[in-house]
């Protein structure tokens, strides 16, 4: 059975369709129309992700460590006498290289981590960024950290990005049509519920050549969701054909998972195990002191026109 929508479209593209036509009926319909788009908003049209449901996005206490690099990273050191010139030795400490940090003040290690953060930016407003981002660590309980304007900027201006809002418009086009422009009926653009997703930029990873902020403060996305705000239909007649699209109004957030878990410490790169002290400053936090990790949000509007 169609819905009170599809009934609504349909009556008002067939009236506007006739050359003769009761103004005040085609009227009432779309004011019935916009009532019932009034009515259904906002409305959640895609939600994907795993931000919450990561080792990353979990806090404790006391937690003991799993992986045999950060047990070795944290245990009482160990030394080795290792030759030097002249038949002399110096000892060397194989393990324990970060033990005494388990001691440090909670000051001292985010004070760490604001350091590490630090050596991969350039220019004191990312810096400042970053300080935003570890005191939210510090005070914000688990809440979501809206970002900052020059975040949104630089996101902007990612191609994985831009991919990413092509594919939301163009699986959103496509579920109007099947719908026949039911927004009401659209509660995913995943072709396949089975699949994990059909945008093929989703998730999606920042390169130190895209932007070195954005790799050293957020790294990547794992959360989507889509969100209708309004949309307006139009049923106009220009001479001697039909001219009926509408305007569709949403709000893309994308977030980050700002947390720890162990394999970004056993397993880091090069380049992230140079500021391997922030590293084990961060896990400290947040697993054996408790500081609850938090989602990093970028919100951005978005408009797409189409005729139907």
């Amino acid at each position: 059975m169609p819905t009170s929508i599809q009934k609504l479209i349909e009556t008002l593209k067939r009236l506007k369709s006739q050359h003769t036509q009761d103004s005040t009926i085609t009227k009432n319909l779309e004011r019935q129309l916009s009532d019932t788009v009034r009515f259904n908003m906002p409305q959640l049209i895609h939600s994907e992700g795993d931000t919450g449901k990561r080792d990353d996005s979990i806090s404790s206490v006391n937690a003991i460590p799993k992986s045999g690099k950060l047990k070795q990273y944290l245990e009482v050191p160990k030394y080795e006498n290792i030759p030097i010139e002249h038949g002399m030795k110096s000892k060397i400490a194989i393990s324990g290289q970060y033990h005494t940090m388990l001691t440090q003040s909670d000051t001292m290690l985010f004070n760490a981590l604001k350091q590490t953060l630090h050596m991969g930016l350039w220019g004191d407003t990312y810096k400042k960024i970053a300080d935003k981002i570890v005191n939210h660590l510090k005070t914000g309980n688990g809440k979501d950290f809206n970002d900052t304007i020059e975040l949104s900027t630089l996101m902007l201006s990612q191609q994985s990005f831009k991919l990413l809002i092509k594919e939301i418009s163009t699986a959103f086009r496509q579920k109007m049509a099947i719908s026949t422009y039911d927004f009401t009926l659209i509660h995913s653009l995943k072709e396949n519920q089975k699949k994990r997703s059909d945008l093929k930029n989703f998730p999606f990873g920042i390169s130190y050549n895209d932007s070195t902020a954005l790799k050293v403060l957020v790294g990547g996305v794992q959360q989507l969701d889509v969100i209708l705000k309004n949309i307006h239909y139009q049923f106009n007649k220009l001479h001697h054909r039909n001219d009926f699209k509408y305007r569709a109004e949403f709000e893309i957030t994308i977030y980050d998972q700002f947390g720890i878990n162990e394999s970004d410490i056993s397993n880091a790169s090069f380049t992230a195990s140079l500021g391997m002290q922030g590293l084990i400053a961060f896990w400290i936090l947040q697993r054996q002191k408790g500081y609850k990790p938090f989602r990093t949000a970028f919100k951005f509007n978005h408009i797409i026109n189409d005729k139907f």
